[in-house]
């Protein structure tokens, strides 16, 4: 059963694919709007997380029309993935997605960087 549930933790889709499709059947990600540019609430994003752990890539595409942007990274042992989008000229969308080791995930340290990057928008 928990070789099951291994397998079953690595097939569910990451916000940073092109179509991230369905959350799985337990909350792995929280999601935040603001109303600021996605160049600005990547910057800011990358800030907070740097303030908790370590940014393993990021890739950023705001010169598009769609302005979509990703960073991945870790928080300890937990792997955390970011989806910045630009809904708007002045609204973004920001996906926050945390897996902590064995399939968990760790939804206080989710809404931590939301925290953070709000702080970050501010300053």
């Amino acid at each position: 059963l928990a070789g099951a549930a291994l397998c079953l933790a690595g097939c569910v889709s990451k916000v940073t694919q092109d179509n991230p499709g369905k959350p799985p059947g337990y909350r792995d990600r929280l999601e935040a709007q603001y109303q600021q540019p996605a160049q600005k609430v990547f910057e800011a994003a990358k800030r907070a997380f740097n303030s908790y752990g370590t940014i393993t890539r990021e890739s950023s595409s705001i010169s598009s029309a769609n302005q979509l942007c990703f960073i991945e990274g870790t928080v300890n042992a937990d792997r955390v993935w970011i989806r910045i989008e630009g809904v708007s000229p002045s609204a973004t969308k920001m996906i926050v997605q945390i897996r902590a080791p064995f399939g968990g995930t760790n939804l206080q340290m989710a809404n931590e960087l939301i925290k953070r990057t709000e702080f970050e928008l501010t300053r």
